[in-house]
């Protein structure tokens, strides 16, 4: 395993999810929310893969993340498998 922290796409700091306790007080859902939204924001696109490969998190989270995105209107709709739109371009669109 690779001792980079950072997330390649968006530079956040992955420290929190190397040891895989996605429950702990630290990783709470708005913290993984808004670096979700950074990630897709970066990539231009939005897929449980994407969250899966850039947050190293499993595809329950991933899964939840995106479900939250669509329903706060930051990517659009799932269309086939292909990867969703993302309807904002900054984080303070948010």
């Amino acid at each position: 395993m690779s001792d980079i922290n950072f997330c390649p796409h968006c530079g956040h700091d992955l420290a929190m999810y190397q040891n895989n306790d996605y429950s702990t007080a630290d990783n709470t859902e708005d913290e993984n929310l808004l670096i979700a939204v950074k990630c897709v924001i970066e990539a231009n696109k939005a897929s449980t893969s994407l969250l899966q490969r850039k947050m190293r998190i499993g595809y329950g989270m991933a899964a939840r993340l995106i479900e939250t995105m669509e329903e706060r209107g930051y990517i659009g709709p799932a269309i086939d498998s292909k990867p969703r739109d993302v309807l904002i371009d900054s984080i303070d669109r948010m």
